[in-house]
C-alpha cells in the first residue's frame, strides 16, 4: 500500500537525524555490514568538451582531465546519473555507504598521479546519440549535454560553461595508471544518494572533474555503453527502518534413497520473498540446482535455506535441514541354465542387477565339473551343477539377494573318422592305421575277417597273404563319453610281385675254396639256379654251392616261380669271372756250393705246383743248367734264377734268383750273406762276418728278403733301419739316433754311417769286402 505524504516527510526527517547521529557517533561503517546492497549502472553518461560549446560524445567512452595539445586548455568533464527511484532501494531506506568504481582504459601520462573529483550537479542534462571515437568529440546531438548546453538543440544552457555543480567535492580519487578505480564512501557522496533517494526530483547525478590545473592529466573510462564487466557501478548498501522481520519453514526431506528421480525442497520465507539454498555438507551426494536436488550418492546431507530480505523485510534467520539418502536396493535377474552335454562350448553366464552393478558367481554343487572364470563357464566332466550369483552392493546399493540357477551335464556322443585302406599287396610294408574320435579318446582296432591274411599288433598291420581282410575301429566310451559307432575298412591283398638279386662275388681267383652263392627273392621264397655259360669252369652239382674248376667268364641264372602269396620273379643272370691265380717261388740256396760237390739238384717249389725252370743269370762261364742239375767248373759268384710262367690258370710266377759262391773249400765262411739260420725267425741267419764297429755289441743279421737289420745286443725287436731288397726302398728306424745307409751292389757296395745333420763331411762308409772305414764322396747316393 502507498506510504502517505506527510508519513514520508516524518519518514524523512527520522532518517537525517539518524544519519547524522551515525556519523557523529563514528559507528556508521559497523552498522553497514547488517545493511542490504544494492548495484546500479548509470542511465546517462555524456562527456563535455570545453574547446567547442558544441561538442559532446554520449554513447562513446568518457574522458576526464586536460589534454596535452599544443595550447593545453582543452578539458574533458564527464556526466553520470543513477536512478535511485526505479532501483530495489526502497524510499524509505537509509543509505549507508557509497562507492562509485570506474575503470580507466587510457591515461595522457601512464606514471603520473592525477586528481578526480566527483562535484553533485544542481541542474537536469540530457544524453542524446553523439558518438565520438577518440578524446575530440563530435558535433553534439539533439538533447546531448554541451559545455554550453544542458540540452542541446534547446534553449537550457548551463549557467555557466562546464556545468551547474557544487564547487565544494562529494569524494575524490588519487588515479594512476589504466584499470579499476573506486571513490570510497565519504559523508556527502551518501548525503548526495539519500537526497536523490528522498528527492528523486533533485537527482542530477556528478559531474567528474579531473586536474585541469596542467596538461596532460586526461583519463579515458568504460561507459554504460561498454560491457556489463567494464561498465561504471555505484554500489549502494542501506537499512530499512521500517523493514519487517522474516522467518523461514523448511521442510526436511525425508525417506530419500539413492537412485530415485530428483526432487524440490519445500522452504518458504513469511515475507512471500523467494527462498535460496546452499549446501553445508554432503556434497558428494547430491547437486543442488536452486531447489533442486539430484541424489549422487547415498549418505549425510545438510543443506540450509536462507533469505536476505530486502527493503521491507529484514534477512530471515538461517534454518538448516539434515537428511539422510538411503541406500538403494537391487535385485539380481539370473535366467534358467539349459542343461548341458560334456562338449558342449564355454558359455558366458548372464546375471544382471537392476543396479547396473557388476554381478559375481560361483559354483555352489559341482565345482569339479565345470571352471567358473568371471562370467565363463567351461564344462569338465558330467553331472549336476548349482551356480549362484550375487552383488555385494557399494556405497549406493545394498547388497541383493544371490539367485541360484542348476543344470546337469550329460555325457556326450562321440564318432569315429576311420581313414579308408587302401588295397595292399603281399610284400608291402607293415603299415599304421589312422583313426580318429572327435572326443580324442584312443581307438581300439580288431580284425572282423581275414585274420589269416594280416596281424595286427598295436595298430599296426603287418600283410602277412593275399586275400580280403575287414578292420573294424571302435571307441568304447568313458564316463564323460557314449561309446561311439564301430566303423569296419575292408581292403584286398594281392599277390606280391617279387624280385632276385645277386651279390656279385669278388675278385674270384682259381683255387679259391667252394661259396654259396647270394641270389635272395625279396618275398624270401627259395630261388634255383643254373649255368648259362662256362660250362667247365664250375660245378654247381651241389645247389647253390659253387666249386671253381678253372678260370674264366661264368654266367648263372636265378628263377624264383611264384607261390599263392606272390607272382614268378623275372629271371636274374649273375656274370663274373674267375681269375688265374697267382703263384709264388720259393728257392734258397746256401751262400757257397762247393765245386766238388757239382752236379748238384737245385730245389726250388712252386705254390702251383707246375714245373719250375732254372737260369744262369751271373756266373754262366762257371756254372751251367740242365734241368735241375747245375754243375760247377770253377770259383765265383753264380746267380741262379727260378721261373715259372702260368698256365690257363695260373699268372706267371716272379721269377727268385739266388746268389752263392763257388769254392773250393767251404771250410770257412767269407761271404757276409752265409751264416747259420735263427731259431724261430724263419729266413733269418746270423752272419758271421762283423763289422770293426763294436763288433762285441752289435751283431748284423742278414734276411734273403729284407737284407741287414741292425740290433741292439741280438734284440729283434729294437730294429733301427733296413734296407728292403723286397721294395727297392729305405726303412728308417729310430733315425734321429742312428742313420745308415746300405748300398747293394756295385763298386763301393757296403754300409754308410751319418752322423746327425748328415753333411757329407760327417759321412763315413764301410766296405763290405775288408772292412776298411773312409770318408764318403759327396756326390754318393746316400739317402
Amino acid at each position: 500500500m502507498p506510504i502517505p505524504q506527510k508519513t514520508q516527510a516524518r519518514i524523512s526527517l527520522y532518517k537525517r537525524l539518524v544519519t547524522l547521529l551515525l556519523l557523529a557517533t563514528a559507528v556508521y561503517s559497523a552498522l553497514t555490514t547488517n545493511g542490504v546492497t544494492d548495484v546500479l549502472e548509470p542511465t546517462k553518461d555524456v562527456t563535455i568538451f570545453s574547446e567547442n560549446g558544441n561538442l559532446s560524445s554520449a554513447l562513446g567512452d568518457l574522458f576526464v582531465g586536460k589534454t596535452a595539445g599544443s595550447s593545453g586548455t582543452d578539458r574533458r568533464r564527464a556526466l553520470l546519473s543513477f536512478d535511485l527511484e526505479g532501483s530495489d532501494i526502497p524510499s524509505s531506506a537509509e543509505i549507508m555507504s557509497v562507492t562509485l568504481t570506474m575503470r580507466v582504459t587510457k591515461t595522457s601520462q601512464s606514471s603520473s598521479t592525477n586528481n578526480i573529483s566527483l562535484h553533485k550537479l544542481n541542474q537536469d542534462w540530457g544524453e542524446g546519440t553523439s558518438n565520438s571515437i577518440n578524446g575530440k568529440g563530435t558535433s553534439a546531438a539533439a538533447n546531448d549535454a554541451t559545455w554550453s548546453h544542458r540540452f542541446f538543440g534547446t534553449s537550457d544552457t548551463w549557467n555557466q560553461g562546464g556545468g551547474d555543480f557544487n564547487t565544494t567535492p562529494s569524494g575524490s580519487q588519487s588515479i594512476s595508471g589504466i584499470g579499476t578505480k573506486t571513490w570510497n564512501s565519504t559523508t556527502q557522496i551518501v548525503t548526495d544518494v539519500q537526497d536523490w533517494l528522498d528527492n528523486p526530483s533533485t537527482n542530477f547525478g556528478w559531474i567528474l572533474i579531473g586536474s585541469e590545473a596542467s596538461s596532460g592529466s586526461a583519463q579515458r573510462f568504460n561507459s554504460s555503453e561498454d560491457s556489463v564487466d567494464f561498465r561504471p557501478k555505484l554500489t549502494v548498501e542501506y537499512t530499512n527502518p521500517l523493514a519487517m522481520d522474516q522467518t523461514i519453514n523448511f521442510t526436511t526431506p525425508t525417506g530419500i534413497v539413492f537412485g530415485e528421480d530428483p526432487f524440490a525442497l519445500v522452504a518458504s520465507a513469511s515475507s512471500g520473498l523467494p527462498v535460496s539454498f546452499e549446501v553445508v555438507s554432503g556434497s558428494q551426494f547430491i547437486d543442488l540446482n536452486g531447489s533442486t536436488v539430484t541424489i549422487q550418492g547415498a549418505g549425510s546431507v545438510t543443506i540450509r535455506a536462507s533469505q536476505e530480505g530486502n527493503g521491507e523485510f529484514n534477512p530471515a534467520p538461517e534454518v538448516s535441514k539434515t537428511f539422510a539418502i538411503s541406500k538403494a536396493s537391487q535385485t539380481i535377474t539370473f535366467n534358467a541354465l539349459s542343461d548341458k552335454v560334456f562338449d558342449d562350448a564355454p558359455f558366458t553366464l548372464n546375471a544382471s542387477s537392476d543396479s547396473g552393478l557388476a554381478v559375481s558367481y560361483s559354483v555352489l554343487t559341482g565345482s569339479n565339473l565345470v571352471s567358473l572364470n568371471g562370467t565363463a563357464v567351461t564344462i569338465q566332466d558330467v553331472g549336476s551343477v548349482t551356480i549362484q550369483a550375487s552383488q555385494t552392493g557399494n556405497t549406493n546399493y545394498n547388497a541383493a539377494s544371490s539367485v541360484s540357477q542348476s543344470f546337469t551335464i550329460a555325457k556326450a556322443d562321440q564318432s569315429i573318422d576311420f581313414d579308408t585302406i587302401g588295397n595292399k599287396s603281399v610284400g608291402d610294408a607293415a603299415f599304421p592305421l589312422s583313426a580318429t574320435a572327435d572326443s580324442g579318446l584312443p581307438i581300439t582296432f580288431s580284425i572282423v575277417s581275414g585274420a589269416e591274411f594280416a596281424d595286427l599288433d598295436s595298430g599296426t598291420v603287418t600283410i602277412l597273404g593275399a586275400g580280403d581282410v575287414t578292420i573294424r575301429a571302435s571307441q568304447d566310451g568313458n564316463s564323460q563319453y557314449n561309446a561311439a559307432p564301430t566303423v569296419p575298412q575292408t581292403f584286398t591283398i594281392a599277390k606280391g610281385n617279387q624280385s632276385i638279386s645277386f651279390i656279385s662275388p669278388n675278385n674270384l681267383t682259381f683255387g679259391d675254396a667252394p661259396f654259396n652263392l647270394s641270389a635272395f627273392a625279396s618275398s624270401g621264397l627259395p630261388v634255383s639256379v643254373s649255368l648259362v655259360d662256362g660250362f667247365g669252369l664250375i660245378d654247381l652239382t651241389g645247389g647253390n654251392t659253387v666249386t671253381i674248376l678253372g678260370a674264366g667268364s661264368v654266367t648263372i641264372r636265378a628263377n624264383q616261380g611264384g607261390n599263392d602269396d606272390y607272382n614268378a620273379a623275372p629271371p636274374a643272370d649273375l656274370s663274373f669271372t674267375i681269375n688265374k691265380a697267382d703263384q709264388t717261388i720259393v728257392f734258397n740256396l746256401p751262400g757257397q756250393l762247393a765245386i766238388a760237390d757239382s752236379p748238384i739238384q737245385l730245389t726250388a717249389t712252386v705254390t702251383s705246383g707246375l714245373e719250375i725252370t732254372f737260369t744262369v743269370v751271373e756266373g754262366a762261364e762257371i756254372a751251367a743248367i740242365s734241368g735241375s742239375l747245375v754243375t760247377l767248373t770253377a770259383e765265383g759268384q753264380v746267380t741262379i734264377e727260378a721261373t715259372q710262367l702260368g698256365d690257363d690258370n695260373f699268372n706267371p710266377a716272379v721269377a727268385v734268383s739266388e746268389t752263392f759262391l763257388a769254392v773250393t773249400d767251404l771250410s770257412e765262411c767269407q761271404d757276409v750273406f752265409c751264416g747259420e739260420d735263427i731259431p724261430g725267425f724263419p729266413g733269418w741267419r746270423a752272419s758271421p762276418w762283423y763289422l770293426n764297429y763294436n763288433v762285441e755289441f752289435l751283431p748284423w743279421i742278414f734276411h734273403d728278403e729284407h737284407s741287414w737289420q741292425f740290433l741292439f745286443e741280438g734284440n729283434t725287436e729294437e730294429v733301427i733301419f733296413m734296407w728292403d731288397l723286397g721294395l727297392g726302398e729305405w726303412i728308417f728306424f729310430n733315425e734321429n739316433a742312428y742313420r745308415w745307409v746300405f748300398i747293394f751292389g756295385g763298386e763301393n757296395a757296403g754300409w754308410v754311417f751319418t752322423f746327425g745333420d748328415n753333411t757329407p763331411e760327417r759321412r763315413f762308409f764301410q766296405r763290405l769286402d775288408d772292412g776298411s772305414l773312409f770318408s764318403v764322396p759327396a756326390d754318393l747316393p746316400v739317402k
